[in-house]
Parts: structure tokens; sequence; C-alpha cells
């Protein structure tokens, strides 16, 4: 009965992440059109080389630090992350198995948004989205792997911060932002909430586990959200745009006009 509660709460997760996200775009005050006229740059182009490459290191380092696991400065039994903790926990199972896998499920479900729904921007916000994810994955890491901190459990040394909290907000605060920059009206308000309500729902199921302690959860849910919402506000303007269109670069020319013995030089700019 629990393991179909279980996947029925996964299913809706994810259908809830594609409903919520296409609220932005079919809200009737500012909804976008999607323009025929519009090209995508590459996802080489999205971001600005500083962005782009600190986002590929991190999360190259990130990779190397989960799959080396370097030896941690005290021992440790190697357990996996996803032990149970029947004696400690205080929620029930499926609800600790859910917030296990609600990062994995949100973003599932954000980019089968992202690649179903005709929108705009749509892939602009699926490589920024990346990027947030792959340095929130490289921070949180590093980070893990030079405290080492014990879990409450005893299982390992990289309680701080936690990863799970970090993804999850990452994710609510970049959504969160998407929906009330593209939108008016107090119900922008009420479904931003929603990601964050998930975000803390996994950040409780960590502590109710004994894999985190409140300070690794607040960590990690302050790293995620300064993340998803510096990345996006960096990408996107005020009303959800994204910034570096061709119309928003800046041009310039240079023009020599020969005249007889004379020659004139023109610079132009356009923005």
């Amino acid at each position: 009965m629990w393991k179909k509660i279980y996947y029925i709460h996964c299913l809706l997760y994810c259908f809830s992440v594609i409903l919520l996200s296409s609220w932005c775009s079919t809200y009737p005050v500012i909804a976008e059109e999607v323009s025929q006229e519009y090209s995508s740059p590459s996802w080489y182009n999205v971001s600005p080389p500083g962005i782009r490459n600190l986002s590929l290191f991190l999360g190259i380092l990130g990779t190397v630090f989960t799959v080396s696991k370097p030896e941690h400065p005290r021992p440790f039994a190697k357990a996996p992350d996803f032990d149970k903790n029947a004696d400690r926990m205080e929620w029930s199972k499926w609800a600790y198995d859910l917030g296990d896998h609600t990062p994995t499920i949100v973003t599932v479900g954000q980019y089968l948004y992202y690649f179903i729904w005709p929108e705009k921007y749509r892939f602009e916000r699926a490589v920024v989205f990346t990027e947030a994810l792959l340095i929130m994955q490289g921070t949180v890491a590093f980070t893990k792997y030079t405290i080492g901190r014990q879990r409450p459990d005893g299982s390992n040394n990289v309680s701080f911060p936690s990863g799970h909290t970090a993804h999850t907000f990452t994710w609510a605060s970049y959504l969160a932002t998407d929906i009330i920059r593209r939108n008016s009206g107090a119900a922008r308000w009420i479904y931003s909430a929603i990601p964050y309500s998930v975000a803390a729902f996994v950040g409780g199921s960590r502590i109710s586990g004994s894999k985190h302690y409140l300070s690794d959860v607040t960590i990690g849910a302050l790293i995620g959200t300064f993340i998803g919402y510096t990345l996006y506000d960096f990408h996107f303007n005020d009303k959800g745009e994204y910034r570096f269109t061709e119309k928003n670069k800046i041009h310039l020319s240079i023009n020599v006009l020969p005249s007889k013995d004379l020659y004139a030089m023109s610079l132009g700019s356009s923005f």
C-alpha cells in the first residue's frame, strides 16, 4: 500500500511541476507568444563565458568528488545515503523516501516542461537552470568533503551542507522567481510559495531521517536560494525576458568613406 502511495506522489510531483511552470506562460495578463522570428542562441552562447566556465568547472568538480569519494578526516561506515534509519525516523517511511527522491522528481518535471511547452525562451531557461544546478552541486560537494562533518546517524562524514535541500531550493528559487516576474496579481505570490513548500518538505525529511542537522539544512537552503535567484536574475529581466538577445547587445561598426583626397570614418553603435 505504501509503495503505491509513494509512486502516486512521485507522479503527482512531476506533473505538478509541469503545470506550475506552464502557468507562467498561460497566465492571461502578460502571457508571451512564441515568436517565429526569434532564434535561440546555442547553449554555448546563452551565458557569458565567466558563468559558463564556472558552471562547467564546478560541475566537473562535483562529479569528481562524488565519484572518487576522497577519504575523510575521520573514519566512517560505508553506508549508502538512502539508509532508512527506521528506529530514528519521526516521519512515515514513504514520506522519507519521497523527500529523498524529490530533487530528482522536480528536476525531471522541470526539464519535461522545457521540452514540451512552446514558450519563447524555454531553451535559455533550461540552459541557465542547468548552470544553476551545476554551480550548486560543485559548491555543495566541495564544502561537504572539505568540512567533513559526520552525519547524525554516523553513516559518513558528508553531512554539511544538505545536498538534497540545496538542490531543491535552487529549483524552488529559480521557478518561484520566474513565476513572480512573468505574472501579475496576488495569485503569483500563492503559486510561487508552492516550490518553497516542497523544498521545505525535503529539508524536514532529511532531519527526520537523521541524515542532517538543522544547520546543514539551513545552509543548504541558503546556498540553493542564492544560486537559483542570482542566476535567474542575471539572465532574465523584470518581466522574465532573456536579457542577452541580439537587440540587447551592443554592436559597433566602423565605416571608411573615401572621397577624392579625403577619407571619412564613422563609428556607429546599436543597442
